[in-house]
């Protein structure tokens, strides 16, 4: 998935001449992370270049498609302390701003529709004169990510893709932001916004990360991300034991065409290890990978034989628990020349037919949900 952006056109009308201004802004799901059961992510607005004039937020609602499936009993909920809407004027202390992002937050009202909309129904203030409007009103301008409507909790989180998208066309609810209008002339205009969006760039879409302890200093990671925004670049953070998460490298690709990528990381290491990925883009949005553990226990966990192999090559699981192992070999050249993926079961034995490749010298790489052993195999 690509990062998913949507352009507002929206127009405030000015109450005592007539006049018209365009205001373009954009509107954006930002941050989107699981948490536990938890899926939270955010909703940001700002202006855009060119544009004829501030937004001043007034009513809106938010509607967002989403996949119910991946969800148990799902319930949308504001995460307290999110919002950082401010005000033309912040007031002595900034008190002006922090009751505007009280005020926004708990005029919001958050629920789900037909089973698979997500509905942000935003109630605005109503001033009753300029000095109001100055206090009580959102102003957005073009900063990026400052203007934060707030951050969203989906409970029920179970695993897949969440595919947020905001609806905007069809039948029914669907997204709509009316602005309200700043007349210094006359008293505050409430105006209706005529909205039209485009689709720009989703989130980045992680389809796989795994992480395997090649030896007690060192732990190799390899993920694959579609989606990738030019100039966008990837963080990767370690927890040891029950430390928080910290940086240990940045991976900078080479354009968004790069989908697949590895690093070893050798830093210091705890008996276990925690392993995610924060992608982010050029504007600072950023989406986080799951998470991954390495147990740095890399004792045999897998028995290989016979070596050399004539027909069939037996692998024995000498784990405790059921997982996934995958199987690759290579020629002389580097050339994939047979691969199997199996579910294994502890203590499970399967069977591999190399029968049809020819006697030779192989490289073999074992791989399991955190431990990779890799060597030779010599088949005759």
């Amino acid at each position: 998935m690509k990062k998913l952006t949507f352009l507002l056109a929206l127009i405030a009308l000015l109450a005592v001449n007539r006049l018209h201004a365009q205001v373009t802004a954009m509107l954006t799901i930002a941050n989107e992370q699981v948490s536990g059961s938890d899926y939270l992510f955010d909703i940001y607005l700002h202006t855009t270049a060119g544009t004829s004039g501030d937004l001043y937020l007034g009513n809106a609602d938010f509607v967002l498609n989403f996949q119910p499936a991946v969800f148990s009993n799902p319930v949308l909920s504001l995460e307290s302390s999110t919002c950082t809407l401010v005000p033309t004027d912040p007031g002595a202390g900034g008190l002006n701003t922090l009751v505007l992002q009280i005020t926004y937050a708990n005029n919001t009202a958050t629920s789900i529709s037909g089973g698979d909309l997500l509905v942000i129904n935003l109630n605005g203030p109503t001033p009753g004169g300029q000095s109001a409007f100055n206090s009580a009103v959102a102003k957005i301008d073009g900063t990026i990510n400052s203007h934060r409507l707030g951050r969203y909790k989906i409970s029920g989180y179970q695993s897949g893709a969440v595919s947020l998208s905001f609806k905007y066309a069809g039948a029914g609810l669907k997204t709509e932001v009316f602005t309200l209008a700043n007349d210094p002339i006359g008293p505050p205009a409430f105006a209706s916004s005529a909205v039209t969006l485009q689709t720009s760039a989703l989130p980045v879409e992680w389809v796989s990360f795994h992480a395997y302890a090649e030896n007690p200093q060192s732990v190799r990671l390899d993920w694959q991300a579609e989606g990738l925004v030019d100039g966008g670049y990837f963080e990767l953070e370690k927890q040891r034991g029950n430390s928080g998460f910290e940086k240990i490298a940045d991976v900078r690709p080479a354009n968004s065409a790069n989908t697949k990528f590895t690093y070893l990381d050798q830093s210091s290491m705890s008996a276990v290890n925690y392993y995610r990925i924060r992608q982010i883009d050029p504007d600072g949005r950023y989406t986080l990978s799951p998470v991954v553990e390495v147990s740095m226990e890399v004792g045999e966990w897998v028995k290989m034989y016979p070596n050399p192999v004539e027909d069939m090559l037996r692998l024995e699981s000498l784990s405790m628990t059921s997982q996934d192992v995958q199987f690759r070999l290579y020629d002389v050249s580097g050339r994939l020349v047979f691969q199997s993926a199996e579910r294994m079961a502890a203590s499970q034995q399967i069977q591999l037919n190399l029968s049809k490749l020819p006697a030779g010298i192989y490289s073999y790489q074992l791989m399991g949900d955190a431990r990779m052993t890799s060597g030779n195999l010599i088949k005759k």
